[in-house]
């Protein structure tokens, strides 16, 4: 006799936990301020206007990436319609030149995090190749975060981090740095070794442990995916 397949799922889930309404509100505030059209930033001003503090766009959009992923994991994992474009979407802020492109005149160092420097150093552009942890680390972080949370490699391929530079009115044209999660990857490690192991620069002269934090945490998950996945 053939058995009848179960009328119900054998799951209670009045017994998992619900999100309370504060909790479900940050969530939607995250959906909000993700979706808004390019070079647009309501309600994510900041106390210093080149990027420079605490509240830059930066933390504001990584915060919201591991609130989102942490959210996913713990409460709410067969929710994939709704976190994965999120988390796709706040990748996508960040790659936006609002968010890196503060590197170049910081790169140029200064007496204040430097206080033996005489002169100014040559700048460069690329957000990630050297020093800068406090946005590349986040950057490595997000898209491990993603790979992992929903087994895609979509930001494990080749080309797929595109850091674009085009000022109007100086430098010599357009530039593009190219990167994939595996290639940062390496970038932050050799920065690391040549550092003899005590940290990546976030300002130039500076290295914050916690900023460092971001990029050891994801090594290991990383090495856990195959590298052609």
């Amino acid at each position: 006799m053939q058995q009848q397949p179960p009328q119900r799922l054998l799951l209670d889930i009045s017994k998992i936990p619900k999100l309370d309404i504060k909790q479900a509100g940050h969530l939607r505030h995250f959906h909000n301020l993700a979706w808004q059209i390019d070079g647009e930033w309501r309600h994510m001003g900041t106390q210093e206007p080149a990027q420079e503090f605490l509240d830059a766009y930066r933390y504001q959009i990584s915060s919201m990436a591991y609130g989102a992923g942490v959210a996913h994991f713990h409460r709410l994992p067969a929710l994939r319609s709704v976190f994965k474009p999120l988390l796709r979407r706040l990748i996508h802020k960040m790659l936006r030149r609002e968010v890196w492109g503060y590197w170049f005149n910081t790169s140029l160092s200064g007496n204040r995090t430097d206080p033996g420097r005489k002169e100014l150093r040559k700048p460069w552009a690329d957000p990630v190749v050297r020093e800068n942890i406090m946005y590349s680390g986040h950057v490595l972080l997000m898209t491990s975060l993603y790979a992992m949370l929903f087994d895609d490699d979509e930001f494990e391929k080749a080309q797929s981090l595109m850091f674009r530079w085009d000022p109007l009115f100086f430098g010599l044209g357009p530039e593009v740095f190219s990167y994939d999660n595996r290639s940062l990857q390496a970038a932050i490690l050799a920065e690391m070794e040549k550092n003899h192991w005590i940290g990546v620069c976030c300002e130039p002269n500076l290295v914050f442990v916690v900023c460092n934090q971001f990029p050891v945490h994801t090594v290991r998950p990383c090495e856990l995916r195959p590298a052609n996945h």
